[in-house]
């Protein structure tokens, strides 16, 4: 996981710091500008890790935080009067979540399940256990829960629509427009959903379909970068100059990375070919 890679990396910068502490003491290099360098660098490194064990770095959340946050998915999960240490619980594996800590939160969840009463309940704890799996890479195991919380409540278009991000990781490109539909049959303005489809049909070679899809996602939601990501590489791949690169402005003045999306601008006008505008 990302934030194990992290602390793995800090741990080795502070074991080379300690070996060159060291080193500089059998060369007799050492003095005291070298012991401050090395005390205020070693001090960095344990102030993250003791961040990254705890769940810090600016992740750590009050319960009323994610209250607020959620307040739509969790709306009356356990919400009875003696159900406030559940409600609680759930609270607390959404925070988990948020901080990257997968296997914990997945284990607080599964504990959850069985308390499950009714719709509200299952569709909370059924939700966040399949974004667990989902950014865990579990597709499958995502997939079946997204199914299981269907069985709850088909009414969700949050929900359709992460199923059919999943289809098309598994390259079944129809399943996934499926999902979409349903989507948007639930909820016509999901810009989120339009821009998936538009990402669907560009895989599947629907330039135009993909245009017009990227375009509705950025009306509904005019900083969705992902969107406007889209309309850049496609205009760059159809000759359109112009356009992409109003795209390509529009997308890094809402936070897009900007090397990632020329990587993505180099590879796709190589492999596809630059058409003729």
């Amino acid at each position: 996981m990302k934030r194990k890679a992290i602390i793995l990396a800090i741990y080795a910068v502070l074991i080379l710091i300690i070996i060159g502490i060291i080193l500089s003491l059998v060369q007799e290099d050492f003095n005291g500008n070298t012991l401050l360098k090395g005390a205020i660098a070693m001090a960095a490194c344990i102030s993250a890790l003791v961040k990254l064990h705890s769940g810090g770095a600016g992740t750590r959340r009050s319960a009323e935080f994610y209250e607020r946050e959620y307040s739509r998915e969790i709306a009356g999960a356990f919400s009875k009067p003696d159900e406030s240490s559940l409600r609680k619980k759930l609270l607390y594996a959404i925070g988990l979540y948020n901080q990257e800590r997968y296997e914990k939160a997945l284990r607080t969840l599964k504990e959850l399940l069985p308390h499950c009463q009714d719709q509200d309940d299952f569709c909370a704890v059924l939700l966040f256990t399949a974004l667990v799996y989902s950014d865990m890479g579990l597709t499958d195991a995502a997939i079946q829960t997204y199914r299981d919380y269907l069985n709850h409540n088909k009414n969700s278009s949050t929900v359709w629509s992460n199923l059919g991000l999943l289809f098309k990781e598994q390259g079944k490109s129809q399943e996934a427009l499926s999902c979409f539909d349903a989507a948007l049959k639930l909820d016509p303005e999901n810009a989120y959903a339009h821009n998936n489809i538009s990402t669907t049909k560009f895989a599947l070679g629907d330039y135009e379909g993909a245009i017009q899809s990227a375009k509705r996602a950025l009306e509904l939601k005019s900083n969705l970068y992902q969107a406007s990501n889209m309309l850049c590489i496609l205009y760059r791949i159809l000759g359109n100059t112009e356009e992409s690169e109003k795209y390509y402005n529009l997308s890094i003045a809402n936070g897009a990375n900007a090397q990632a999306l020329q990587a993505a601008l180099e590879h796709y006008s190589a492999s596809a070919g630059v058409m003729e505008a």
